[in-house]
């Protein structure tokens, strides 16, 4: 490795190398010797995690701007391996296989956050693959989605084996077939770009792929279905990357992806991501995954929260952050509904009265597909009452 790219420095056993709530120091940390604790603190417990030799840490906040959400103490005596925001890409691209490690723990750190994410919002943690197909199915029955009732059972076909369940769901596939002609819709496909309308599926969880994406144009859903609700997971926006865990490590995947409106994407293969990549996409690569993975961290401890009113208005400012929306601007439109920000804090199930805190603020307007906040300040100030109360801080 070029020296010239990063520097060592020693520290002592209980140092504190980043402190929760603090400004984010524009490098990332790789431990070269001994052992880390991380700290994230919820309003019921400390979910704490030991990082080891090669192991990385402080690139969320290094590649977002992003407050520290976490507590980082050095547990034994260590040496760690410091590289400067703008090295990060020089530095890795010296060391492919450092680059690939790295995506690779994120990835699954990622995955280990949406499935305690999923725990949290479904009756249900997990469904053995491919049975969880099924339920996708089922969900889209009962929104009537045919052609998203078909594309799920006919994944299940694919992957399923049951012989007697395989062969029921092929029997209705043919029923469906020649009663509507109704055949799997697939995208419009050229110079590795795939062309989705709005509302149509990228993929299902559980479905397995050699592709992932990164969005030149429009919006896509991440989501966990079940037979009952869709849950929200993410909303994945122009310049992000999706699909990646399952290149990496060879895994299902463990979301679904639908367009959100009429979507450009762009394909990539493990081939053209280790040998082909640019170093413009190798930067949105770790843009996109340190915010998602920030996303999730923050979605974690929204979901701690024990009162509804309090995630709601913490969701909002989750969004609003992640939307990079000036705390000096005035107001705030986000094209999201009052029923989006319920599903996607928890709080789908929760009565109008037991929301009506929030319902009744005049600072917030709601409209369909639409929420307006008036005034930024008086909002913010909001958040804190709620978030302090809970935290007792």
């Amino acid at each position: 490795m070029d020296d010239k790219l990063y520097t060592i420095k020693k520290y002592k056993k209980d140092s504190i190398i980043c402190m929760e709530n603090s400004k984010a120091l524009p490098c990332f940390f790789i431990i070269k010797t001994g052992q880390v604790t991380k700290k994230l603190f919820l309003t019921d417990k400390e979910d704490i995690t030991i990082y080891r030799e090669g192991d990385t840490f402080g690139l969320i906040s290094c590649m977002t701007d992003q407050q520290y959400l976490e507590r980082i103490t050095a547990s034994t005596d260590c040496q760690l391996i410091i590289v400067k925001k703008e090295n990060i890409i020089p530095f890795l691209m010296t060391k492919k296989n450092i680059f690939v490690k790295i995506i690779s723990d994120y990835s699954n750190r990622l995955r280990d956050l949406d499935f305690q994410l999923k725990s949290k919002t479904c009756n249900s943690v997990y469904t053995q693959m491919p049975e969880v197909l099924l339920d996708i199915a089922e969900y889209f029955k009962k929104q009537q989605s045919p052609h998203h009732y078909f594309y799920a059972i006919s994944k299940y076909v694919q992957y399923a084996s049951d012989d007697e369940k395989k062969s029921r769901y092929l029997a209705e596939i043919e029923k469906i077939k020649q009663n509507g002609k109704m055949k799997l819709k697939e995208p419009e496909v050229f110079n590795n770009r795939m062309i989705y309308h709005s509302g149509d599926i990228i993929f299902l969880e559980q479905e397995q792929s050699d592709n992932f994406y990164f969005i030149e144009k429009g919006k896509v859903k991440i989501s966990h279905i079940n037979g009952e609700k869709d849950y929200i997971l993410a909303i994945l926006n122009e310049g992000e990357f999706f699909g990646e865990m399952s290149i990496l490590n060879k895994v299902e995947r463990s979301a679904c992806a639908i367009a959100f409106e009429d979507t450009r994407l762009l394909s990539l293969n493990r081939n053209t991501f280790l040998d082909h990549l640019p170093e413009k996409i190798l930067i949105n690569i770790f843009k996109s995954i340190a915010k998602r993975m920030w996303f999730s961290y923050r979605r974690y401890i929204n979901y701690s929260y024990s009162y509804p009113v309090t995630r709601l208005y913490d969701y909002l400012d989750l969004i609003i952050t992640a939307r990079e929306t000036k705390k000096k601007e005035y107001s705030c439109h986000l094209d999201i509904s009052l029923d989006d920000l319920k599903s996607m804090s928890n709080t789908a199930e929760c009565s109008d009265g037991v929301i009506s805190e929030f319902l009744s603020d005049d600072n917030l307007t709601f409209s369909y597909g639409n929420i307006t906040i008036h005034n930024l300040n008086s909002f913010y100030e909001a958040v804190k009452l709620y978030t302090y109360r809970e935290r007792g801080s």
